[in-house]
C-alpha cells in the first residue's frame, strides 16, 4: 500500500540476541499504542507527549523525502539524494559549475544558494478525521459509490481546513483505509543550500544500504529555511530571514550502543506493513506471478 505523504513514527528497539521489535505509528495518541513502561526500561526518556512535541522539527520536502531542523535558525539536514535535484540544477549553472562533483560549503549566509521548487511542509498538527470520512458510507450502496463519496469528503475537509487556517492541508487514508488523518502544514518556499558533500561521498555505493545501520555513504546535505520577517512563507527574497522552528533536534556525535532505543520521525514513501488480507491475497495470486512472468520475458 503506497503512502506518498505518510508521516509516521518508526520505532526500532534493538535488543541483544533478539530480533529488533519495530513498528510504524502516526504520532497521535501514542500513549494508547506503545508500552512506555517497557520502553523506559530500554532507555527511552521521552513519553508520548515528548515525542509529539518533536513533530514540528520534522518536515516533508516537496521533491520527496524528509528533513529535520537542527538549529533555531532554520538549518535542516536531509539526505544527499533528496537534495540531489537542487544540487544538480545549481551545478549546471555557469556560476556554480561542478558543485555536484566537488561539493559545496557556504561560509556565511550570503553564500547560501536558493533551491527553487524545494518547498518544505512543516507539520503543525495531525487530526483523526476517520469518523467524518467514513460517516458518508451508506448501506446497500455499491462499493465504488461509497469509495467516491469518501474521497470527495476527504477533499472537502482538506479544502475547508485550508480556508479556515490559511495553511496547507491534506486528508489521507492509512492502514488500508481503516483510519483517515488530516495533516496541517506550514509551507515554506524559500529553501537554500548550505552544505553538500562531494558526489563521490554523497552517492558512494549508491542507495543499496538506504535505511540500514551503519551506512557507508555520506548521504546528507544541509539546507536552510527562510521566511518573511513576519514569519509567513514566501518565495526567495533578499529580505527574508531564517525560519525559527518551535523545536529542533540536537545532533548526537556519540556511539549508538547495541540495544539502544532509536526513534525515527519522517515521511516514508511506502509501507506494506498494514496491508489487508485481501490485498495480500491479490499480491500472492495475481500481482507477483504477473511480475515473475514479465521479468522472465525480459530476461530471455
Amino acid at each position: 500500500m503506497r503512502h506518498a505523504i505518510l508521516f509516521s513514527l518508526l520505532l526500532f528497539i534493538g535488543i541483544p540476541q533478539a530480533r529488533a521489535a519495530e513498528g510504524m505509528f502516526i504520532p497521535l495518541n501514542l500513549d494508547r499504542k506503545l508500552d512506555f513502561k517497557k520502553l523506559k526500561k530500554l532507555g527511552l526518556s521521552l513519553d508520548a507527549k515528548g515525542i509529539e512535541r518533536l513533530v514540528p522539527a520534522v518536515m516533508k520536502i516537496a521533491h520527496g523525502g524528509t528533513g529535520s531542523f537542527v538549529s533555531e535558525k532554520g538549518l535542516l539536514v536531509t539526505n544527499h539524494h533528496v537534495a540531489y535535484g537542487c544540487i544538480a540544477a545549481l551545478s549546471s549553472m555557469r556560476k556554480h559549475w561542478g558543485i555536484l562533483d566537488k561539493g559545496y560549503y557556504a561560509k556565511d549566509a550570503s553564500m547560501e544558494l536558493p533551491c527553487p521548487g524545494y518547498d518544505l511542509m512543516v507539520t503543525v498538527r495531525i487530526e483523526d478525521v476517520t469518523d467524518q470520512v467514513r460517516g458518508v458510507i451508506k448501506k446497500n450502496v455499491p462499493l465504488q459509490k461509497n469509495l467516491t463519496a469518501m474521497r470527495i469528503k476527504a477533499e472537502t475537509l482538506a479544502e475547508e481546513c485550508q480556508k479556515t487556517t490559511g495553511m496547507f492541508c491534506e486528508v489521507n487514508p492509512y492502514s488500508g483505509g481503516m483510519k483517515y488523518y488530516k495533516s496541517i502544514y506550514k509551507k515554506i518556499t524559500d529553501v537554500r543550500l548550505v552544505y553538500a558533500p562531494p558526489s563521490d561521498l554523497g552517492k558512494f555505493g549508491g542507495d543499496v544500504d538506504n535505511w540500514r545501520y551503519p551506512r557507508h555513504t555520506a548521504d546528507f546535505t544541509f539546507l536552510r529555511a527562510y521566511v518573511a520577517p513576519d514569519g509567513k512563507g514566501r518565495a526567495y527574497q533578499r529580505g527574508n530571514v531564517p525560519f525559527k522552528p518551535t523545536t529542533f533536534l540536537k545532533m548526537g556525535i556519540g556511539h549508538n550502543p547495541r540495544g539502544a532505543v532509536n526513534l525515527v520521525l519522517g515521511f516514508p514513501g511506502r509501507t506494506n506493513r498494514f496491508e489487508s488480507s485481501h490485498s495480500a491475497a491479490f499480491q500472492a495470486t495475481f500481482a507477483t506471478p504477473l511480475k515473475r512472468d514479465l521479468y522472465g520475458e525480459v530476461r530471455k
